[in-house]
């Protein structure tokens, strides 16, 4: 399981301290996958006089409950030099606080989770936005809506690069361009769970260069370089951007990249006129789909357009329906209608606007919402009532709360995931 840990030290050598711990969660079965850049943080709570603290994030994996997960960390603690007891928010060797862990709910005489103070420390949302910007409670919404509603002090500055985590040599890169944005990350050899991902703006005339640039400095912020890469895979909607990803692995990776194409193995038969027709995100959401739920499926990607794409119980692929996108219609209804102003895609306050902006916003979230309930509930009389739904894509997020019909899972990696199921398929 996913989760989030935060580090906190404010005596002798506070970021030592906080390498110490990293070190000693790894030892105790908590595979540290990333960590965040130090802050240095001014004291919050009960004692104000003393010392600034050094505080991180970090993204772990383990197998182990909340209670379990709790008693490790106080083990760190211990290991690390942290004495029993002291005053509550005073000067400490090293905090080790459990933050999240997946999505559960959990609450006990020793612990809550999500921490209840996540979404009110400056010190805890920083680390974790750095982390992963999408990042978002069950009960609590975005952490990067959490930041921006802070008043004013906690003040954070970043003093140092991130720790150093546990690295395996060898790396798989899977790229998947869109039409809007580009996700990427790296997976470690034979893992299944992704170790780092990051999302940039597509630019269509993107060069090689500039593409491993990017990838250069992306790669540099959580300790990692070309050499830890030792093969790669793309998908793209671009189809000049494949030919220059696949030129930058040649250049800097020295690498030969694996692009999704008619001429690769899925292990998914494609059940439509034209296998040749369908788009290489959409198979791979499909092929990932299907691996985690082996029966029929549905996969809603949120992004420039909205896809569905359908899986029957025996893995093949069935075919799938396409409409336009929140934000191309937004940009549609701007440039077509003189007096109408561009809105950001959000949350409208009401059903009923009150003002312009929100009457644009609740008509694309709610309509939208609402094609989703539409679309899905004629794919599940089509397909079957106990179809599972997945949606994905970088405007999920923002819709998928107002939608009515069940959607049984949001999965912000799934396309990644497909791509290392593609990419496994095709090594051997």
């Amino acid at each position: 399981m996913i989760g989030y840990l935060g580090l906190g030290s404010n005596i002798g050598d506070r970021q030592a301290h906080m390498q110490a711990a990293v070190d000693a969660l790894e030892q105790r079965g908590v595979r540290v996958l990333a960590s965040s850049s130090v802050y240095e943080t001014e004291p919050v709570g009960l004692v104000l006089d003393q010392r600034d603290f050094f505080n991180a994030g970090l993204r772990i994996e383990t197998a182990h409950g909340p209670d379990q997960l709790l008693e490790a960390c106080k083990d760190v603690e211990r290991a690390v030099g942290r004495e029993a007891g002291g005053v509550r928010h005073g000067p400490r060797v090293i905090d080790v606080d459990v933050l999240i862990l997946g999505e559960l709910i959990h609450r006990s005489d020793r612990l809550t989770l999500p921490h209840p103070e996540v979404l009110s420390r400056r010190f805890v949302l920083a680390p974790l936005l750095e982390l992963d910007p999408g990042l978002e409670l069950a009960p609590g919404g975005r952490l990067a809506n959490a930041l921006e509603g802070l008043g004013p002090g906690q003040e954070v500055r970043r003093v140092g690069p991130p720790l150093l985590t546990h690295k395996l040599a060898a790396m798989l890169l899977v790229v998947d361009v869109g039409n809007t944005q580009t996700h990427f990350g790296v997976f470690a050899e034979g893992a299944d769970v992704i170790a780092e991902h990051w999302r940039f703006a597509t630019v269509r005339d993107s060069t090689r260069d500039e593409l491993g640039a990017a990838l250069s400095n992306l790669l540099g912020l959580r300790g990692l370089g070309f050499a830890d890469i030792d093969s790669s895979i793309v998908s793209s909607t671009v189809p000049q951007l494949s030919e220059q990803w696949t030129e930058m692995s040649k250049r800097y990776l020295g690498l030969e990249m694996m692009v999704v194409g008619p001429a690769i193995r899925t292990g998914m038969p494609i059940r439509i006129d034209n296998p040749r027709e369908v788009g290489a995100d959409r198979l791979v959401n499909s092929v990932a789909a299907y691996d985690r739920v082996r029966d029929t499926c549905v996969v809603v990607d949120f992004g420039t357009a909205i896809t569905y794409d359908a899986v029957s119980a025996a893995g093949e692929y069935l075919g799938g329906i396409i409409t336009p996108g929140a934000e191309i219609s937004i940009d549609a209804l701007y440039e077509r209608a003189a007096k109408l102003p561009k809105v950001e895609l959000a949350p409208p306050r009401s059903l009923i606007g009150k003002s312009t902006v929100d009457a644009i916003r609740s008509g694309i979230v709610y309509g939208f919402a609402g094609q989703v309930d539409g679309i899905v509930r004629r794919l599940r009389a089509e397909l079957g009532p106990s179809t599972t739904v997945i949606a994905t894509g970088g405007l999920a997020h923002a819709l998928v709360p107002f939608v009515e019909e069940t959607i049984d899972e949001v999965d912000d990696l799934l396309t990644l995931q497909g791509l290392r199921l593609i990419w496994q398929r095709n090594a051997d």
